[in-house]
């Protein structure tokens, strides 16, 4: 099992297309290192998901959550398309379903549970099982990831080029030291690149949201990113409508690949 574990926490960290990128431009070294830690650190959640009482794992139309007391992984893929949560849910971390239900008859034909996770013959006593179909709660809808990704574009380039927006936006732009002490222009090339930057691709956006992209200024790898804050949290919290600008904080961070 340890193995196999393994097997699949190192192919989904070599698919990433960030360490796709880094490979493809000859920096195998800095991907590796980048893929040894993310396998380091998802073993790390995959222990806390064994070893924590109330670790869960959680999938609806917003995407899949894996709850691990203070930290929460998360990503807007099915858990068929999150490795991290379908190992958890092997491994044994109890696993909720809350997406859209197709088969209504087969659902309501679901078999009541008792306490101890077997099937209770009869039902019908009070306080001793509980119907499946009584705990599904609707759910908020899913932000539009177009809406997101126009709002990220128009971030990018008032940010990068001074292009203002068709609405107002709110965000500031962070670049790192290293960026900034190469000199020579570097920095300007830069920023100007990320505004220009026009690629979105599954393989580079696969949520549709056009928040990173890399690019090459004379001869070095150059990453961007936007991160979504709700707006009067002072960055501590992930934006809980990213769709709706009035209430979203954007971060565009621009930073050489090795500084990632």
């Amino acid at each position: 099992m340890q193995t196999g574990v393994l097997r699949v926490l190192r192919a989904t960290a070599a698919s990433w297309w960030r360490h796709k990128e880094l490979r493809r431009t000859g920096q195998t070294g800095q991907a590796q290192r980048l893929e040894r830690e993310t396998v380091l650190r998802d073993l790390g959640y995959l222990r806390q998901a064994a070893a924590l009482p109330h670790a869960h794992a959680i999938c609806g139309e917003g995407g899949t959550f894996l709850h691990l007391g203070w930290t929460t992984v998360s990503t807007f893929a099915p858990i068929e398309r999150f490795p991290l949560a379908a190992l958890a849910v092997a491994c044994g971390t109890p696993f909720i379903d809350i997406r859209p239900v197709t088969d209504v008859i087969a659902f309501a034909n679901l078999p009541r549970v008792a306490r101890d996770g077997s099937v209770d013959p009869e039902p019908w006593g009070p306080g001793r099982s509980v119907s499946l179909s009584m705990n599904v709660q609707p759910q908020p809808d899913r932000p539009d990831p177009t809406v997101i990704a126009v709002q990220n574009d128009a971030f990018r380039k008032l940010a990068c080029l001074g292009v203002p927006p068709a609405q107002p936006i709110q965000g500031r732009m962070h670049v790192t030291r290293a960026l900034v002490e190469a000199g020579d222009g570097f920095m300007a090339e830069a920023v100007k690149a990320t505004g220009e930057f026009a690629t979105f691709e599954p393989e580079n956006d696969p949520e549709g949201w056009h928040d990173f992209g890399a690019v090459e200024i004379r001869g070095e790898t150059v990453f961007w990113k936007i991160d979504l804050y709700e707006a009067d949290s002072d960055f501590r919290y992930g934006a809980e409508t990213p769709d709706n600008p009035a209430t979203t904080m954007r971060v565009l961070t621009i930073m050489l690949a090795r500084d990632w």
